[in-house]
């Protein structure tokens, strides 16, 4: 029968809710079938049998309009679905993965004891966890495209593989020959190459290992004189003047500058704070003091300097003329002031 919900209020009277109220006990007893949709007193949930398609519906959405989802074909039921009991499945099966983690979980009875694949869609990986050993058992990331095994024992024929972290000492590991050479190979003396020219070093001597080295091709540690050039190269190259009971000294080029440092007593690395006692641009031919320069003949450079081509002299004008001019001359180190009016008939010169 058509779908006939009618909502009750409190003010209908008993005789005029009778029949919604058979009319509504009719409808739960048919279990919303006909052939169309209710369109009326919707829930989310409600079932719909459709007795001119033979399907089951269920009522998903109610705004903006009203969804029903198919649940089932019930002419079907038996040919186009598995029963619980197993059956051949000829398409694929596919889990969503792309919202939250799905599992297809192996199970035996209602304990722990069971396995599951999982993917996740974070990252995309997938994997094989065991419940029972909390642990899982391999996972793969399509990122980098890696397989992982995760299991403590990984075997292949009942044997073990062996990598990075099960070898070494005390792990079983038969590495039968090094070099296709069993061990008693290398305990042997007459098999070791690059041996000393010597027969028996207990009795051998320091001076007659040196006899044969050319010690005068050789800078020697406590000092020496080089014939030729001494190159270091390096990034950012540097010569250091390790001093004991001063200030130490450091020579150091980097990024086409040359650079004359100072450290502490004794120092290793040298102070980097500027301004530097001096440093030279290579490229631009520049040289830059880091502080006053003292020269044996002119004494302070910076004293000579100030006093270069600096006068003193003082003029005192007392009156004041209309159009007076004043102009200056400077020759032979000697500086001339010259007053001039239009209306004075002498020049009144002042110089130094």
């Amino acid at each position: 029968m058509p779908q006939s919900f009618t909502a009750l209020t409190a003010t209908n009277t008993l005789q005029d809710s009778l029949q919604p109220l058979l009319d509504r006990d009719l409808s739960s007893r048919s279990n919303n079938s006909g052939t169309s949709y209710p369109a009326t007193n919707l829930e989310r949930g409600m079932l719909c049998y459709r007795t001119d398609q033979d399907k089951l519906y269920v009522l998903k959405a109610i705004t903006p309009v009203a969804l029903w989802e198919e649940m089932a074909q019930v002419s079907s039921v038996g040919t186009g679905y598995l029963p619980l009991a197993g059956g051949t499945v000829t398409g694929n099966i596919t889990l969503d993965a792309s919202a939250a983690e799905r599992q297809l979980i192996l199970k035996t009875g209602a304990g722990t004891n069971y396995t599951y694949f999982f993917h996740r869609p974070s990252d995309h990986l997938m994997g094989l966890w065991s419940a029972a050993n909390s642990a899982g058992v391999f996972t793969y990331a399509p990122s980098t495209h890696t397989l992982n095994l995760t299991a403590t024992n990984v075997q292949k024929g009942g044997n073990t593989i062996w990598h990075a972290g099960n070898d070494g000492a005390g792990s079983g590991l038969d590495a039968d020959l090094l070099d296709g050479q069993s061990g008693a190979y290398y305990q042997a003396w007459a098999n070791l190459t690059g041996k000393p020219s010597f027969s028996d070093a207990a009795t051998t001597t320091v001076a007659a290992i040196q006899a044969g080295v050319d010690l005068a091709s050789r800078i020697a540690r406590t000092g020496d004189t080089m014939t030729g050039n001494l190159y270091i190269n390096n990034t950012a190259p540097s010569l250091v003047l390790q001093e004991t009971d001063g200030r130490s000294a450091f020579i150091r080029t980097d990024g086409n500058v040359l650079y004359f440092l100072r450290g502490t007593t004794n120092a290793t690395t040298f102070d980097g704070t500027p301004p530097f006692p001096l440093y030279l641009d290579l490229e631009t031919k520049k040289a830059y003091f880091g502080n006053e320069i003292y020269s044996s003949t002119y004494g302070w450079l910076h004293d000579k300097f100030a006093t270069k081509g600096v006068f003193h002299h003082t003029v005192a004008v007392t009156n004041s003329y209309p159009g007076l001019v004043l102009s200056t001359s400077n020759a032979a180190n000697t500086l001339t002031i010259v007053l001039s009016s239009s209306n004075c008939a002498c020049n009144c010169t002042d110089s130094a």
